[in-house]
């Protein structure tokens, strides 16, 4: 990645961190449901833990870390920047 398309990704996170919502939709001791809320779109997943009993369709990613900040990092890193077109 150059440097141009470096900066211009830093910019975009920097707007994501400053812009996004979280909302913590559903919780239990073994998943929490989050959707996030960035530029008119709407991004719901799940945060798990292996043996989790959450049934339904969004996007499961499996790690012991639940908290929002740790939500909004992930989103941002494995939902929103891989479709980034730079």
């Amino acid at each position: 990645m150059d440097k141009s398309s470096r900066q211009e990704l830093l910019g975009l996170a920097n707007d994501y961190y400053i812009n996004s919502m979280i909302v913590l939709l559903d919780q239990t001791d073994d998943y929490v449901l989050y959707e996030v809320y960035y530029r008119a779109n709407r991004y719901t997943f799940c945060i798990a833990n292996r043996e989790h009993s959450y049934i339904g369709k969004a996007p499961i990613f499996y790690f012991n870390n639940h908290s929002e900040t740790f939500a909004r990092n992930l989103c941002w890193k494995k939902i929103i920047e891989p479709n980034i077109g730079l």
